[in-house]
């Protein structure tokens, strides 16, 4: 319990002399106002608990620096302000639509709610008083001052593994007693914004999760194991002390998903049966999409055909998988092609796009692919010398992160290649090849993006004409990605041209239809662009229709179809 004799100014006091408890008691006592200082700002209780903790860890390492240390608590609650109005700029992708909308238009909280948020604070304090003093320690300084183990160990004069068995043994007898409460109906039983509440884990372990996916957008991805192994196995960890549920194993199919893609070492058969179950368990799609992927992965031609219509469909429908379903469906599809029965190939396609709906990206990967392979055999189902055509189909899906564009996923297959050295097919891919950015709000004229790889993007020119298929495009800016491709864009219009740097290849836009958008390349659902592709040294002659099929404000769904060919007598 806080000593009420001991002031802010003696706290303070003793925390620099190297008392720590006595830290832990400013925390106690001044937990309430910095929680609500962030809340002020960001209007979210898990964000706000996250700016609190994070303001209470800046203001011990400055704590130094604090001249009239009596003002202790109106110093940190405006540090706690300031990371929250960090957070809204660092981490807008991670929230409801609804609560970016009200940010800032509404400062009054409900009281009820702020009377919830106060009794499940004071009870899980009161829980922490009853753990041992070393390992309510340890709790206190990784979880609440964000120290990191190594530093834990040195501080406490103690091993790292003895640490991690003390945050081990905090987490396992904080959530028996916080599972008991809930039980029981005496706390973390309450609604926010009309949902239900049941612990804060959850909800925090998915902010980790949706940081850790971010890593797909570098193109560099060493250090993924360095960097959050530890953080996966608490995790794994906090998972297994979770009652059973199908959010618990959601969640768990997510964490095994980026240990599978990330860390091959550790790929096995156990780990994949692991994954499956959970997948199953909490009717995890993405999960499941790769699992049922890598399964056939390794089939062909009749064998890959009895094995996903024996198998792999009769299971995901079973199971009530809808995305996964999709996907087999489609990939049954390119297997009919391949064996040439086109009939049952199309017939595959069309039951795609019966289960799916437009913002899943094997819907418009379908919709291409039916393109493509109409193309084939109307140009190029007499060829047999693969060098003188090409032919391509993909789905592409974008997340806005920080209101830009950046690429996601990307399924696609092709036929074919007559490009040779002049290739300048799938543009977006080309133009979004800089750690998957097509261009940086905030970078000036001349300045540099340089990605996790040492690639580039370079915001080139600005207010200039550009010569199309379709008219002259006036104020337009030149992006140049990866130092190969000229992009040039046209506010609310989009992509208009890209050129190879070494005069190989160009694209320029012939025919385009925008329903809505804005920027630089406006995602609307109905939007399309239909460009011209060129290989000057080749010789090939070509086009591509890109169309979006899906968006909204936090991702973009689109189909591609691309074909190229070489003139008679060329090779």
């Amino acid at each position: 319990m806080i000593c009420p004799e001991q002031s802010d100014e003696a706290l303070v006091e003793l925390t620099l002399a190297g008392d720590l408890q006595a830290y832990e008691k400013l925390v106690l006592r001044h937990q309430r106002n910095v929680i609500a200082s962030a809340y002020s700002v960001v209007q979210d209780h898990y964000a706000a608990e996250d700016a609190a903790q994070d303001a209470f860890v800046t203001a011990w390492r400055k704590l130094g620096l604090l001249k009239c240390p009596a003002k202790y608590g109106p110093w940190v609650c405006r540090i706690s302000a300031n990371r929250a109005r960090n957070m809204l700029a660092c981490r807008r992708e991670y929230m409801d639509i609804e609560q970016i909308e009200t940010i800032g238009t509404s400062r009054e909280s409900d009281m009820t709610e702020s009377m919830i948020v106060r009794e499940e604070q004071e009870m899980l304090w009161s829980i922490m008083e009853n753990l041992p003093e070393r390992t309510r320690l340890a709790v206190c300084l990784h979880y609440f001052d964000g120290m990191p183990i190594k530093d834990i160990a040195e501080k406490m004069l103690v091993s790292s593994g003895t640490v991690k068995w003390q945050l081990h043994e905090g987490r396992r007898k904080l959530r028996k007693e916080l599972a008991a409460m809930d039980n029981n109906g005496t706390a973390f039983s309450g609604k926010t914004n009309g949902k239900e509440q049941s612990t804060l884990l959850p909800s925090r372990i998915m902010r980790s999760i949706k940081e850790i996916q971010l890593w797909r957008l570098r193109d560099n991805r060493e250090g993924f194991q360095e960097r959050y192994w530890d953080c996966l196995e608490e995790i794994l960890a906090d998972l297994d002390g979770l009652p059973e549920s199908g959010q618990k194993y959601r969640i768990l199919a997510d964490v095994l998903m980026e240990i599978w893609d990330w860390m091959p070492e550790k790929q096995d058969d156990a780990l994949r049966s692991r994954l499956r179950e959970a997948a199953v368990k909490g009717r995890n799609e993405r999960v499941m999409e790769s699992v049922i992927g890598s399964e056939s992965a390794g089939l062909f031609g009749e064998e890959k055909i009895s094995f996903v219509l024996g198998t792999q469909i009769p299971f995901l429908e079973r199971h009530g998988f809808v995305q996964s379903l999709g996907r087999e469906w489609f990939w049954l599809g390119r297997a009919y092609f391949d064996m040439g029965d086109r009939e049952k190939g199309f017939s595959a396609y069309d039951k795609v796009l019966s289960i799916l709906e437009p913002k899943d990206v094997y819907y418009p990967f379908a919709m291409a692919a039916r393109q493509m392979e109409k193309i084939y055999q109307e140009r190029f189902g007499n060829m047999t010398d693969l060098r003188r055509f090409s032919i391509r189909a993909s789905g592409e899906e974008y997340r806005f992160i920080d209101g830009t564009p950046r690429r996601w996923l990307m399924p696609s297959y092709d036929t074919g290649n007559c490009w040779g050295p002049g290739y300048i097919q799938h543009i977006f891919q080309s133009a979004s090849g800089c750690d998957r950015y097509f261009y940086i709000p905030g970078l000036k004229v001349g300045e540099t993006y340089t990605g996790t790889d040492g690639d580039t993007l370079v915001f080139s020119e600005e207010d200039i004409s550009v010569e199309t298929p379709c008219g002259t495009f006036d104020g337009c800016q030149c992006w140049i990605s990866m130092g190969s491709y000229k992009n040039y864009y046209k506010k609310g219009i989009g992509l208009v041209r890209q050129e190879r740097i070494d005069e190989i290849g160009y694209a320029a836009l012939k025919a385009f239809r925008i329903e809505g958008g804005e920027g630089l390349l406006p995602f609307c659902t109905g939007n399309r662009w239909t460009y011209e592709l060129v290989g000057q040294v080749t010789g090939a002659r070509g086009e591509e229709d890109i169309q979006v099929t899906y968006a909204d404000g936090e991702k973009a769904v689109l189909g591609y179809c691309s074909y190229g060919h070489l003139a008679e007598g060329d090779a």
